[in-house]
């Protein structure tokens, strides 16, 4: 709290005598601005690559383009006492006008997410920053950035409203995949405002188109999983769990030109659990992510994940491949109980367990497992 108010009342009281030292001057004048410009230089190499393939680099640009942001910004406030130099002039003179045309293409690309996948409390946050940063931007050309410190005041006022409002970043993210889902299930009449109506499933798989069934997807996982809110009553069972994609809906998750299977078990974590048999008793929470991008286009088998393993305390791979495929011919909401792997001196025991398996590429999707590891 000390440095933070420190560096506050020197933004609104400007120094006259006091000096950073030279170690500053060194750290930020020959090191961390030099890389602030390599990054920029980067980020317009992109730019120029995006210009002649006409795309843009999945997820990249925002989060490289917000570093760069912050880091103007930290430059802004603190070289004013080395304007003398003219690296440090030419910063204050040109630093804004370089960093527009980057913040044009990062307000396209947050545009294209928003538009494909809805907000998310990490979008949600992207486009708050993105008004701050124009707020900024804006403020250093009015009167040789005379208030531009009072932006900080706005970004407080920024926070405030993203975190204590009606309007956070939590509820403002799960209205929106809400609504998106909703969106779609009345274009297909299957929704009447409280819960899902009677309707052909099977027709439904034939009629609805790949969008819809993706967005609908998307937005179904955000809500059911992601979202810190709890899901509504008609996406849940009576007892509070959550009910799988195809099971709720009727339809597949995504098209599919191959066979995959799927498996969902969730039990209970309040089991009783003799453990006099064992020394060590420790919850996992593990997920494996199999997405990769491929040429621009996401591969949800692209990490080529032929095998699930799990370790223990010494490291040692527990592979527990085998075990996963023969759960997923059974009926995964059969019971409560948890699921238990033995092998040799150590025992997994399943809380939860999530994966989908591509029959034809013999690869696994997004697996996730969680329980506890008793080992003697």
């Amino acid at each position: 709290m000390f440095f933070v108010n420190t560096f506050a009342q020197y933004l609104f009281y400007r120094r006259e005598e006091e000096s950073s030292g030279k170690a500053f001057k060194v750290i930020m004048l020959y090191i961390l601005l030099p890389v602030f410009v390599v990054l920029l230089a980067v980020l317009y190499a992109y730019l120029f690559k995006a210009l002649i393939v006409r795309t843009l680099p999945n997820g990249q640009i925002n989060l490289f383009v917000s570093c760069a942001s912050c880091a103007y910004i930290v430059f802004y406030f603190v070289l004013r006492e080395h304007e003398a130099v003219p690296a440090v002039r030419a910063f204050y003179r040109f630093g804004a006008l370089v960093l527009i045309p980057l913040v044009c293409v990062q307000i396209v690309a947050v545009g294209i997410r928003l538009h494909a996948y809805g907000f998310t409390g990490w979008r949600f946050s992207s486009l708050l920053f993105i008004i701050f940063l124009a707020v900024m931007l804006a403020l250093s050309f009015v009167k040789n950035g005379s208030f531009a410190h009072y932006g900080l005041l706005f970004l407080a006022a920024v926070i405030l409203f993203a975190s204590v409002t009606p309007f956070n970043l939590i509820n403002s993210a799960y209205k929106s995949q809400y609504a998106r889902m909703e969106k779609i299930l009345y274009k297909y009449e299957l929704f009447d405002g409280e819960t899902l109506g009677d309707y052909d499933r099977d027709a439904l798989e034939r009629t609805i188109t790949r969008e819809d069934r993706d967005a609908l997807y998307g937005s179904y996982w955000y809500v059911q999983y992601t979202s810190d809110l709890p899901a509504p009553e008609w996406m849940r069972t009576e007892n509070k769990k959550a009910i799988s994609f195809s099971d709720l809906f009727g339809i597949a998750s995504d098209l599919r030109d191959e066979n995959v299977r799927e498996f969902e078990f969730s039990g209970t974590d309040y089991a009783v659990y003799d453990i006099s048999l064992f020394n060590t008793m420790k919850y996992f929470d593990t997920s494996f992510y199999n997405g990769k991008y491929i040429d621009g286009v996401m591969d949800d088998y692209g990490a080529e994940m032929s095998r699930i393993r799990l370790f223990d305390n010494n490291g040692r791979a527990h592979d527990i491949t085998d075990f996963l495929l023969a759960l997923s011919g059974e009926d995964s909401t059969k019971t409560d109980d948890p699921l238990w792997y033995n092998d040799g001196n150590v025992s997994f025991c399943f809380t939860e367990i999530t994966f989908t398996y591509n029959e034809e590429r013999q690869l696994f999707g997004t697996t996730t497992v969680k329980g506890y590891r008793f080992a003697r």
